[in-house]
């Protein structure tokens, strides 16, 4: 349903002041910054010396090659499914309040929609040069045996990107405001005529350079905002378009007009449809972001007792961790049945405990059937994989994504769990910065620091390397966190 529908069909409940509304939604926050330090963390273990759980289910100990027929996901896998999820996640709630205050079409509506339209595009195209820049300039792309030189140039970069992609206060000086981000431009786009060679090529773009996430990022959030938008009163016609998608994806092989779309890609540095499966996340995404939107509205009553709502919060993040391990062990009906029992019974708790929300009670409903469904689609294609993707992977995680969100509105819905977890929170609100601080700064920091070659030279076993690892992961919240509390982002 709609959120207009839904208010429709739903009680009128009191709200509550918009500063408790916006600690509720922190879930979504939440969420992303999961992701980004997983994401970190993922990057910064001992390489192929840990259980297989430890790394993408595909690729596998010791030998780490990619293997596309074993079945199975890690929480690695997970990563990047929930940061889509989260992405879709917060269409409604930042492009939503756009929509709810562009006037009527007989009042210049069709002006003011279409400079709406043109900052979708202008968000999309930004992250793309994001996504182009950010692989040419992280410090194995400026060299692959990198050297003192290089991590300073890695610096440079990352102080570069901060100026590009940086949300200035506006109490700044317009002129300055400017000058910033045109002298980080000056600096990416001379560097080939003063970059030193990298072995024995000179440094020089390359169109097929690209960090595919970041290029897959910028395509689904322009599709996923427009399909949002469009079908933003028509929730109906939203899960036709996911219909759509999943039978393009399932007849993209053979001809016919699945793979004519599929393969049609009129430039494709800029677009690929292919890319555009993963709207089989970003919009169920955008159905919990408009449910987590009024669930925000909700206000509990007193007096209620708050073992439901733990034990909902311990049902929701267990479900991850139950599907990673079953699935990866094989044992698909015994998980299925898992999960089902756990989930099944989590949402009977929310549907009898009368200081749940109602959109509480519907996202629970959709994650325990996008789990059904997913699990259920497992045989499709050999068994879950995140690559290459099979449907049961995106049903799968999405709803393991819902539940995580159930979980963290639990676990934040009072100001101190809102305070305890806000650091995790404010890395979710800063995800480029936190992107580029994985691949530019904690690599040249703890190079150029001495902290990496004295690790190196302990003899340290696999698991203090985790130890190692996390500590690198450390950086990039505290880097983030500190740029949140200063209102600084760097925004695409």
């Amino acid at each position: 349903m709609s959120e207009s529908e839904q208010v429709a069909t739903t009680p009128q409940e009191p709200s509550e002041s918009p500063k408790e509304a916006k600690s509720r939604i922190q879930s979504v926050d939440i969420l992303r910054g999961l992701a980004i330090l997983g994401m970190a963390l993922s990057g910064m273990l001992p390489w192929g010396t840990l259980p297989a759980w430890m790394y993408h289910a595909q690729v596998p100990p010791p030998e780490m090659k990619f293997n596309p027929d074993i079945p199975g996901i890690t929480w690695v896998d997970l990563v990047f499914p929930f940061f889509l999820f989260a992405l879709g996640a917060a269409i409604p709630l930042s492009l939503g309040r756009k929509v709810e205050q562009l006037p009527p079409l007989n009042e210049n509506g069709w002006i003011e929609r279409f400079k709406l339209i043109g900052g979708l595009l202008w968000r999309g195209a930004l992250l793309l040069l994001f996504a182009y820049i950010s692989q040419h300039f992280r410090p194995f792309s400026l060299n692959a045996s990198p050297t003192e030189t290089t991590w300073w140039l890695s610096l440079l970069f990352f102080g570069a990107t901060i100026l590009v992609w940086g949300r200035f206060p506006s109490s700044w000086p317009v002129a300055l405001r400017y000058a910033l981000p045109l002298a980080g431009l000056i600096a990416f786009t001379t560097a080939p005529s003063w970059l030193p060679p990298a072995g024995d090529k000179p440094f020089a773009f390359d169109p097929g350079r690209v960090d595919i996430i970041l290029f897959v990022l910028a395509n689904v959030a322009v599709s996923g905002s427009l399909l949002w938008w469009a079908t933003k009163e028509r929730p109906y016609a939203r899960l036709a378009i996911i219909g759509v998608v999943t039978a393009i994806f399932l007849t993209n092989t053979v001809d016919g007009p699945g793979k004519m779309i599929w393969d049609w890609t009129p430039l494709k540095e800029v677009y690929q449809f292919g890319f555009h499966k993963y709207l089989l996340i970003v919009l169920p995404g955008t159905f919990c972001g408009e449910l987590v939107r009024l669930h925000a509205k909700h206000r509990e009553p007193d007096g209620h007792t708050p073992a439901a709502g733990w034990f909902v919060a311990l049902v929701g993040l267990s479900a991850s961790v139950i599907a990673c391990i079953g699935l990866l062990s094989r044992d698909v009906t015994l998980t299925l049945v898992a999960l089902m029992v756990l989930c099944g019974g989590a949402y009977a708790v929310i549907y009898r405990a009368c200081h749940m929300s109602d959109a509480m009670r519907q996202m629970a409903a959709w994650g325990t059937v996008l789990i059904l469904i997913g699990i259920l689609l497992d045989p499709q294609a050999g068994g879950i994989k995140k690559d290459s993707a099979n449907l049961s992977y995106f049903f799968t995680t999405s709803g393991l994504a819902f539940w995580m969100v159930i979980a963290w509105s639990e676990i934040t819905k009072n100001a101190l769990g809102a305070r305890i977890w806000q650091p995790l929170a404010q890395v979710g609100q800063n995800p480029i910065l936190g992107y580029v601080a994985i691949t530019n700064f904690v690599p040249a920091f703890i190079r150029l620091t001495g902290i990496h070659p004295w690790v190196g030279g302990q003899g340290w076993d696999p698991w203090m390397l985790v130890g190692y690892g996390l500590f690198q992961t450390l950086l990039v919240a505290i880097i983030c966190a500190i740029a949140a509390r200063f209102k600084f982002y760097l925004r695409a």
